[in-house]
C-alpha cells in the first residue's frame, strides 16, 4: 500500500478491517487518593540494532530514499512509523501486536514480527509507563487513494483516557522519575522475610516515639507496596521473573495511588532514603530503634545535607549572602520579640535577671520565708489559685501568665533538648522570618529535673510551629557550653528564601561546622523547646510544668 497515486498492491477492504480489529487496546487503571482515575499502558522502546529494521522517523526516511534510488517498492510511509512508534505498546494482554496476520501485507507483516521478537529478548525492567491522555494518538485517515477515497493507515485506540483534571504532562514527568526508583525498592523487599511485621512493629514503635511521627507515613507506604506485591505478583519469588503485564500495574498502581497534587511521591523519600528501610536494617532491639529514630527524625538533624558544597553554589552564596554573623539573643533582646510572654515571680514583677545578685535575691527570700512562718497563712486566693490552675495548651498556659494568673513556672526539662533564638546580620529579604533558632540533636546537657521558665517565646512560619522555654540561668548549667556554642550555628536551609535556598542552601549550612555562634555576655535565650507535629495541634513531647509552687504536675499535650 503506497500513499502515491498508484494502486494499491493491497486488498484494501481487508486492510480497512484488519487495521480497525487491531486497533483497540486495553489500558491498565489505577485509582488516584483524589479518586481521579488514571488509565496507562507499558512502552518498550527498541533500537534499530535490536529489532534489524528502522526505526526512527530519520532512520525509515533514509531506508525509503535508498529503495526509491533502487526502484524498490516499499508498503505505506506513515503506516511504517507508526508500527514502530505502536509496536513497543504493552497493554494488558501483553503486548498490542498479538492480533492475526489476515489484511496485512507481507512487508508489515514480517517487521511485525520482528518487533515482537524484539520485545520477547528484552527485559520486561525495561519498561517505560506511558500515561493515556487521549483515545486516538494517530488518526486513522490521513491522505488519500487515486480514486479520491480516503487512505487508512495503522492507529491504536485505548479504552480509557486519564481524568481530563489531571496534568498528564506533570503526571508523565513524575511516573518517568519513580519508575526506575520503584522498580529498584521492589527489588530490594521483594519477598524478605518478616518484612511486613517488622513494619507493623515499627509503625508501633514510632507512634510512641518524640519525632516518630514523621516518619510513620514513610513505614504505611511500604506496608501498601507490599500489598501491591501479594496483588501483582501472582506468587512469582524472583522479582526478574515477572512479565511485562505483571510488572506494569504493579508499579504504574503504586505510583498512581502515591500521587500527590505537587507530583511528588514524599513518602517514597522516608521509605527508602535511609529511614524506614535504614532502620529495620540497623536497629537490634526496639529501645535502640527508639534511640536511632529520635537521632535520625530531631528539627536538627532531619532532611539535613551530609555531601559538601559544590564550588558553584559556594561563589553563589558568596555573592548573595555575603558577610553575615548570627548571634544568641540576650534576654532583653528576647523579651523584645513578638508572641513573646514573661514570667512574674509571685510578688509581681518580672523574674530577675541572672547572675550573682539573682542567687543572692533567691536566698533572702528562703530566709524570710523560714524567719516568719505566719507569712501568708491566710492568704488563700494565692492557695487556690496554685491549685487550680491546670491549662492543657500552651496557648492557655501563655494567656495565664500574660493576664498575671501564673507569675510562677516551673519546667521538668529532663526529656528536651536545649534551643536558643538568634539574631542574624543577613539581609531580611534572603530569610524567612526576623529571626533564627536552633535545636540540639541530643540533650547533652547535665540539667535535669525541675527549671525555673522566665520566658515562653512562640515562633510561627509556613512550615514550623514552635515554643521555647527560656530557662533560668541555664547558661551556667549546662556542661561546657563554649564547646557547644563554638560547633552549633543556626545555618539551616530552610531558614533562607526559597528564590536562594537550591544554590545557596548547602553553602550556608556548611557554616555550622566552621564558624561557631556568636555568644554575648549575661543572661542569654537559651532554654529548652517543643513543636507542634500535626494539624491538631499534637507536640512532639509531653510538656510537664508546675504552676505557682503547686507541687502537682501539670501535663501540655496540646499547642
Amino acid at each position: 500500500m503506497t500513499t502515491s497515486s498508484k494502486t494499491s498492491t493491497v486488498d484494501m477492504s481487508a486492510y480497512k478491517r484488519y487495521i480497525d480489529a487491531t486497533a483497540p487496546a486495553l489500558t491498565f487503571s489505577s485509582q488516584r487518593t483524589d479518586g481521579k482515575i488514571v488509565h496507562y499502558v507499558g512502552s518498550m522502546p527498541l533500537t534499530e540494532a535490536e529489532v534489524g529494521i528502522p526505526v526512527t522517523s530519520k532512520a525509515i526516511r533514509r531506508e525509503r530514499h535508498r529503495c526509491r534510488v533502487q526502484g524498490i517498492e516499499r508498503s505505506c510511509a506513515v503506516c511504517d512509523r507508526r508500527l514502530c512508534h505502536l509496536g513497543g505498546i504493552i497493554d494488558t494482554l501483553g503486548g498490542w501486536l498479538y492480533r492475526k496476520d489476515e489484511g496485512i501485507d507481507t512487508e508489515q507483516c514480517q517487521k511485525r514480527d520482528l518487533i515482537r521478537s524484539a520485545i520477547k529478548r528484552k527485559s520486561a525492567v525495561c519498561i517505560r509507563i506511558q500515561v493515556v491522555d487521549q483515545k486516538t494518538p494517530f488518526e486513522k485517515l490521513e491522505g488519500h487513494l487515486e480514486d479520491g477515497s480516503p487512505l487508512p493507515h495503522t492507529y491504536i485506540s485505548y479504552d480509557g483516557v486519564t481524568d481530563k483534571s489531571i496534568d498528564t504532562k506533570k503526571l508523565q514527568e513524575t511516573t518517568d522519575k519513580y519508575t526506575p526508583l520503584i522498580r529498584g525498592i521492589l527489588k530490594k523487599i521483594w519477598f524478605q522475610e518478616g518484612l511486613l511485621q517488622s513494619i507493623e512493629i515499627f509503625i508501633r514503635i514510632a507512634n510512641d516515639s518524640t519525632y516518630g511521627e514523621k516518619i510513620i507515613p514513610g513505614a504505611k507506604w511500604l506496608r501498601m507496596v507490599l500489598g501491591k506485591i501479594d496483588l501483582y505478583a501472582n506468587g512469582k519469588k524472583t522479582f526478574d521473573h515477572l512479565e511485562a503485564k505483571e510488572l506494569i500495574p504493579l508499579i504504574g498502581d503504586i505510583i498512581f495511588s502515591s500521587q500527590t497534587d505537587s507530583g511528588v511521591i514524599t513518602d517514597y523519600h522516608q521509605a527508602n532514603g535511609g529511614n524506614v528501610l535504614g532502620l529495620l536494617q540497623t536497629a537490634q532491639s526496639e529501645e535502640a530503634m527508639k534511640k536511632i529514630m529520635v537521632q535520625r527524625m530531631c528539627p536538627t538533624s532531619y532532611q539535613r545535607r551530609v555531601a559538601p558544597p559544590k564550588m558553584g553554589n559556594i561563589k553563589e552564596a558568596a555573592k548573595t549572602l555575603g558577610e553575615f554573623t548570627n548571634t544568641i539573643h540576650t534576654l532583653e533582646e528576647l523579651r523584645e520579640l513578638p508572641n513573646t510572654v514573661t514570667v512574674c515571680d509571685i510578688d509581681g514583677g518580672e523574674a530577675a535577671e541572672e547572675g550573682v545578685t539573682s542567687d543572692v535575691y533567691a536566698s533572702l527570700m528562703t530566709s524570710a520565708q523560714k524567719k516568719d512562718p505566719q507569712q501568708g497563712k491566710f492568704n488563700f486566693a494565692a492557695r487556690a489559685k496554685s491549685s487550680v490552675l491546670s491549662p492543657t495548651t500552651l496557648t492557655e498556659l501563655m494567656a495565664m501568665i500574660k493576664d498575671g494568673r501564673i507569675t510562677k513556672l516551673q519546667l521538668d526539662v529532663s526529656s528536651h533538648s536545649l534551643t536558643y533564638t538568634a539574631k542574624t546580620t543577613l539581609n531580611r529579604d534572603r530569610i524567612i522570618h526576623p529571626y533564627l533558632w536552633w535545636y540540639q540533636q541530643e540533650t547533652q546537657t547535665k540539667v535535669r529535673g525541675k527549671q525555673v521558665v522566665t520566658d515562653i517565646t512562640h515562633t510561627k512560619t509556613s512550615s514550623h510551629d514552635n515554643y521555647t522555654f527560656r530557662i533560668e540561668g541555664l547558661e551556667r548549667k549546662i556542661y561546657s557550653w563554649k564547646d557547644l556554642g563554638s560547633t552549633s550555628n543556626c545555618c539551616f536551609p530552610e531558614f533562607l528564601e526559597t528564590s536562594v535556598r537550591r544554590t545557596c542552601g548547602p553553602v550556608f549550612e556548611a557554616f555550622n561546622k566552621r564558624v561557631p555562634i556568636s555568644v554575648p555576655s549575661g543572661p542569654i535565650s537559651l532554654g529548652v523547646g517543643t513543636s507542634v507535629k500535626n494539624s491538631a495541634g499534637e507536640l512532639y513531647g509531653v510538656i510537664t510544668v508546675y504552676v505557682n509552687d503547686c507541687p502537682t504536675p501539670v501535663s501540655i499535650r496540646y499547642a
